[in-house]
């Protein structure tokens, strides 16, 4: 689904009072339509969303089969339904405050709140989102998705200067705010109780993928349609930020293409050890081996 810039640049500049940095954005939507869900009912209803694939013999022939209750794989996005924010936005509850043995599995040894296992709620919730997101609602909500939704990357996680407790429920709240074909960025917030009022304490983007199990390629997910100045500011940020991990994503180690002679031989060392470690045969060698082969670089 394509968008003309102009329309995009003048939602972003009637948005500029809204959205300050486009590093910076947070969850603007609500609904009181929303029940929140604990996070343990939020990962049940994410397992009973992605259908299986399995392998089944035929004639001596292994084959791959799936359930009968499942949408259909799309080849193009123009056959995919259109989507608003509002569809994917979803509130979880971590309940740290009324259930102690949920909150043993999140206290630290110094009895604070164990980010990682904060960190791997928001990936669950992220791909909850996104499984959402790509609904079918003309096919109602029993059939199962067809797509396999990974973790691309983690684009930018904010703290507000503010200690989250392991002693009181924790609110997530979040929504689809961009879409490419494949890829979609999720945006969400972690809310807690702090001196009488409901106070952000983390603001997250999280970006996904699609992939298609019987293939292993990309799929194509549900387009998004913005509604409103904010929104289209919100997706067009998104859109811009997208753009520029991709353009920065020749600029890691494993990537010797753009450097110079004397910076190969400043990292030949870490990457030497990193061969022995990983082995020959690993995609990192052999991705370094064929990059530094085209700059001219060190032999290995």
């Amino acid at each position: 689904m394509a968008f003309t810039r102009p329309l995009l640049s003048l939602a972003l500049r009637k948005a500029k009072g809204v959205i300050h940095h486009p590093c910076y954005r947070q969850v603007t939507l609500s609904s009181t339509e929303v029940k929140p869900l604990t996070i343990s009912q939020a990962r049940k209803c994410l397992m009973d969303m992605v259908g299986t694939f399995y392998k089944a013999e035929e004639g001596g022939v292994f084959v791959i089969r799936k359930e009968e209750n499942m949408l259909p794989i799309k080849s193009h996005q123009e056959e995919c339904p259109v989507r608003h924010m509002k569809d994917s936005y979803q509130e979880v509850i971590i309940p740290l405050g009324h259930d102690p043995l949920v909150r043993d599995k999140y206290l630290s040894f110094v009895r604070g709140l164990r980010f990682g296992r904060l960190l791997e709620d928001l990936d669950t919730f992220a791909v909850w989102i996104c499984y959402i997101h790509n609904q079918n609602p003309n096919k109602g909500q029993f059939l199962k998705s067809p797509l396999s939704t990974v973790t691309a990357l983690v684009d930018r996680i904010d703290l507000h200067n503010l200690a989250i407790s392991p002693y009181k429920d924790v609110k997530m709240c979040g929504h689809v705010t961009w879409v490419g074909k494949s890829s979609m960025e999720v945006t969400m917030t972690v809310e807690q109780e702090a001196d009488g009022d409901m106070q952000q304490m983390l603001t997250a983007r999280f970006v996904m993928v699609a992939r298609n199990p019987e293939t292993g390629e990309a799929a194509v997910v549900n387009p998004l349609l913005p509604d409103g100045e904010q929104e289209w500011a919100m997706f067009y940020l998104g859109e811009r930020m997208w753009g520029m991990e991709l353009q920065q994503e020749g600029q890691g180690l494993k990537q010797l293409s753009h450097q110079s002679q004397a910076s190969a031989r400043c990292w030949h060392p870490l990457l030497s050890s990193l061969h022995c470690l990983l082995g020959h045969t690993s995609y990192f060698y052999q991705r370094q081996q064929s990059q530094t082969a085209k700059a001219g670089g060190l032999p290995t």
